[in-house]
């Protein structure tokens, strides 16, 4: 029987909507000041639609609402659902990025142990410093490897030095290269292989196919695959549904930040789930 990995219950993030500003500072803090003696705000008639502070019970708004979810050692989960859905949001609560209530195996647990639990690719593939591909991961296994070795949660085939890193994700010769001079495509890979260096057996990647080419959105989920195959589990936040479909074994469709679907990639892009997540 698969091992969870990941067990997450009751999981729900709420964000307060504040007032949008004016467009200029000297009538922001206009605003402000008659907020402040009590007086009536003295933009309300222009900027009335986007004054989201207003008593009309939608002071805040739900980015995630009681998702309970098991995943299993080995699965490759795509979050599929519209714009704003809650897919990138849902992540970063259940690794910690971001505070949340409800409770996540990931997230409940120190910084340490999270990094040693979950790997992390952001959809902002930026990158402070413009060093090497090789000393970028360097850097992360350094930091990362030796904590990690004692995490009895790793398969035995999860040990990757920089070497095969590179080899796994293809970009042994972009070694030398600085990260700055990467294309899209490249740099998701090598950021793939930072995450494979830190030696973890769970990856979340957000939007990995984001502004890549066929070609490369096809590269990318191959490695995906293959990796999986040596007991990584990756869970990936998507909009390319269609061809992101066979290479995933699950789908989990989210909406308003509900989920309302969860099933084999097939089933989920069928017409009545398709509709269900995407267009009612």
């Amino acid at each position: 029987m698969s091992k969870v990995v990941l067990n997450i219950e009751n999981v729900s993030k709420q964000y307060r909507l504040g007032t949008i500003g004016t467009g200029t500072l000297s009538h922001d803090l206009n605003r402000w000041w008659h907020k402040v003696r009590g007086k009536e705000d003295p933009y309300a008639k222009i900027g009335a639609v986007n004054d989201r502070s207003i008593d009309d019970g939608n002071e805040y708004v739900w980015a995630l609402k009681d998702i309970n979810l098991k995943v299993y050692d080995g699965d490759v989960v795509g979050i599929i659902g519209k714009n704003g859905a809650g897919k990138s949001t849902l992540m970063k609560a259940i690794i910690g990025l971001i505070p949340h209530q409800g409770f996540s195996n990931i997230s409940s647990q120190s910084f340490e142990d999270r990094a040693r639990l979950s790997a992390w690719v952001p959809q902002t593939r930026e990158i402070v410093w413009d060093v090497s591909v090789e000393t970028l991961l360097g850097f992360t296994l350094r930091n990362f490897r030796y904590q990690n070795e004692s995490n009895v949660n790793l398969s035995d085939k999860i040990n990757f030095s920089i070497k095969d890193a590179l080899l796994a994700t293809n970009t042994s010769k972009l070694s030398n290269r600085n990260i700055g001079s990467l294309s899209g495509g490249e740099l998701t890979s090598v950021l793939i292989a930072r995450a494979l260096v830190q030696q973890t057996s769970t990856i979340f990647l957000d939007e990995p196919l984001a502004s890549l080419d066929p070609v490369q959105k096809i590269s990318v989920l191959s490695l995906i695959q293959e990796l999986s195959k040596t007991g990584i589990t990756i869970i990936a936040s998507l909009h390319d549904v269609e061809i992101a479909q066979s290479y995933f074994t699950r789908f989990l469709g989210i909406k308003a930040g509900k989920v309302v679907a969860d099933g084999s990639p097939n089933r989920l892009l069928s017409k009545k789930y398709f509709k269900e997540i995407f267009l009612c």
